[in-house]
């Protein structure tokens, strides 16, 4: 394994986890390992957000994670809005936005039928006449463990 960039710098190609900012990747000519691979399960690692409180040093730190329902919280613990934009002339736009940040959009604005990575549709959004998110989650009970191996360069 090459160890890339500095432990928990914002260097790095955000999204290709293979060349995050963490440098988790394998060496060129590595027996029987392609060059750029991750060392660990793809569906095992995370990017830490660097405005997290937690994020200096969290390459390679590992956490569990687990769902608890209510409502979507930002950094500072008030609920997430979702914001339709005025167009003007009277009228408002179609797909929400996180916060109004037009980076982030509401997807079940743009399909709802969306589907999670296990083909599940989405079960709905309860806050959604508040224009909050509330998350119902499928096991409260169930967690999973996941490697930081990337740095996400934005507020989360």
């Amino acid at each position: 394994m090459q160890l890339g960039t500095p432990h928990g710098t914002g260097a790095g190609s955000f999204g290709i986890l293979a060349f995050g900012a963490c440098g988790y990747t394998n060496l060129p000519g590595a027996c029987c390992i392609a060059q750029g691979t991750l060392p660990f399960a793809r569906d095992a690692v995370a990017a830490s957000a660097d405005q997290n409180p937690d994020y200096p040093g969290s390459c390679g730190r590992c956490y569990e994670v687990r769902c608890k329902s209510g409502l979507l919280l930002n950094n500072e613990r008030v609920p997430i809005r979702i914001v339709y934009p005025d167009l003007g002339g009277g009228n408002i736009s179609t797909v929400g936005y996180f916060d109004g940040d037009t980076a982030r959009p509401y997807l079940p604005s743009i399909n709802p039928n969306v589907t999670d990575g296990e083909g599940r549709p989405f079960p709905g959004n309860m806050g959604e006449a508040q224009k909050v998110v509330d998350v119902r989650c499928y096991d409260e009970n169930r967690s999973l463990r996941v490697r930081v191996a990337d740095s996400c360069p934005c507020k989360q």
